[in-house]
């Protein structure tokens, strides 16, 4: 019992889970990275509180790629290859 709870704990697909602290870390720069102050409001919602992540990647979307997302709705943006890139065009044809 007590060796089962030293392990690192693991969700039900065998992932590690993080921590509180690593989850606040990782949303607190999902969030606040400096590249979305340029971003516009979702144009799905019109939210607000829009993230920027890595994209995942596959044979269609290359590796370090970003994506802007809309936190409300969860609508995700074009593909970028930088956080600019990505902020750019989910920007690209809209009015702010």
């Amino acid at each position: 019992m007590a060796k089962e709870s030293s392990e690192k704990r693991k969700d039900d697909n065998g992932k590690k889970k993080e921590s509180q602290g690593e989850r606040h870390k990782r949303l607190e720069k999902t969030y606040s990275h400096p590249s979305l102050q340029a971003a516009f409001r979702c144009p799905f919602c019109g939210g607000d509180i829009l993230g920027i992540k890595q994209a995942e990647h596959n044979s269609f979307i290359p590796r370090d790629c970003w994506r802007v997302f809309c936190a409300n709705c969860r609508s995700m943006g074009p593909v970028g290859l930088s956080e600019e890139a990505a902020v750019c065009r989910w920007n690209h044809g809209r009015s702010g």
